[in-house]
């Protein structure tokens, strides 16, 4: 495997589940074993203690810049990237209010969203140049904040918690950022929308990081196959 994911199932939910047994009988027949996060890291420690490889999503592993498609649009904007019906109704409120006072178009992506102006439905070069070229990258998606990093956007990503039948990207996405020094534009409450978004980013930094992962990719890559 290569930067799989367990997304917000944890242990416990596997053992509440009774999955726990036939999970480690499945991970046992992989010969390399590699994770995105710390929490999948951790479900394949404890269920057949394996220290599985980190590494980060293959997304950012790859230089898009020549793939992109650049979008025909003259007017300045700000792209949703979030799931149809994920966002709450005080989400939409404080996007919406953002998006007036600033003077910009709502455009959303990956579903729609009927407090936007119009919704994109394109191919991933097409949401990658959208991205590009936005002003402001308002997301609750993991793929959402990762192209927003690759494109050196400002952004923020919208995290919860989940609990039972509640979806939840708290596991996936806090370790991403965390892991980019970016967990500053990581949102738990929706009025602080503004202060994250327009505060600077160091991609410098972000950029350092991200080599140092590649590297790391390819050594592993290259090791197991």
């Amino acid at each position: 495997s290569y930067a799989a994911s367990f997304g917000n199932t944890t242990l416990e939910g596997l053992e509440t589940a009774q999955k726990s047994k036939i999970i480690a009988k499945l991970l046992k027949r992989f010969d390399s074993i590699s994770v995105r996060d710390e929490n999948s890291y951790n479900i394949v420690k404890t269920l057949i203690k394996c220290d599985a490889e980190y590494n980060m999503d293959p997304v950012l592993m790859y230089d898009f810049t020549n793939e992109m498609v650049e979008p025909n649009i003259n007017e300045n904007y700000i792209v949703v990237y979030a799931y149809r019906n994920r966002l709450s109704i005080e989400e939409k409120r404080k996007i919406r209010e953002f998006a007036d006072k600033e003077k910009k178009r709502l455009i959303a992506i990956g579903g729609y969203q009927d407090f936007c102006d119009e919704c994109f439905q394109g191919s991933p070069f097409e949401v990658l140049g959208y991205i590009k070229n936005a002003d402001y990258v308002i997301t609750d998606t993991f793929h959402g904040t990762i192209f927003s990093v690759i494109n050196q956007r400002k952004f923020i990503t919208f995290i919860r918690k989940g609990h039972g039948l509640k979806y939840g990207n708290y596991e996936k996405l806090m370790d991403l950022l965390e892991r980019l020094g970016l967990s500053n534009r990581a949102a738990f409450d929706p009025s602080d929308l503004e202060k994250i978004i327009k505060s600077e980013i160091d991609y410098d930094n972000v950029n350092r990081i991200i080599e140092i992962q590649r590297k790391k990719t390819r050594t592993y890559l290259k090791n197991v196959l």
